[in-house]
């Protein structure tokens, strides 16, 4: 612009959340300490496949106790002796009934249940980002109106059973 006359400027955007959600989880999720993080074992819906890379782990911040495995297949004994804190299960089937088989399993770990499309990277993903981390580091995410998140994210089924 040049010139001295005055000019009034109108600033145009569109909301988006998708952005606006992925930007929080970040951001909150580089404030938690390493002394912090939250060890979980990740089981797919096969008992004792487990996986050295999940997003939904790495995202929150939390240490996949299984991250550095040469395979996939792991034994209770083996999980039970690197003493997760959360046993993440994901099934296609009745959440509860999961939820307490995996419980008999490992009673000493907290269970938290998803569906496979927890795992993914569209809306239901990031909201499954941020449901465990706002449950896992509450004083990082207790602000996060996961209610709000669920739909501006457009989701009616929520990928999680907390």
């Amino acid at each position: 612009f040049t010139g001295s006359a005055d000019l009034t400027l109108y600033a145009h955007w569109t909301y988006d959340p998708f952005a606006f959600w992925t930007f929080t989880l970040q951001n909150r999720t580089q404030q938690v300490y390493l002394c912090q993080q939250v060890s979980i074992y990740y089981e797919g819906p096969q008992d004792n496949v487990t996986s050295r890379s999940v997003g939904l782990i790495s995202a929150t911040g939390s240490l996949n106790i299984a991250e550095n495995r040469d395979d996939d297949q792991v034994t209770d004994d083996w999980v039970r002796g690197k003493k997760p804190q959360v046993v993440l299960k994901c099934t296609t089937g009745d959440p509860d009934a999961a939820r307490q088989a995996v419980q008999q399993r490992f009673p000493d770990a907290q269970v938290l249940v998803v569906s496979p499309d927890a795992l993914g990277d569209g809306a239901a993903g990031l909201y499954a980002r941020l449901a465990l981390a706002k449950l896992l580091y509450p004083d990082w995410y207790g602000d996060v109106d996961l209610s709000a998140a669920a739909r501006e994210l457009g989701l009616d089924t929520l990928p999680v059973y907390f």
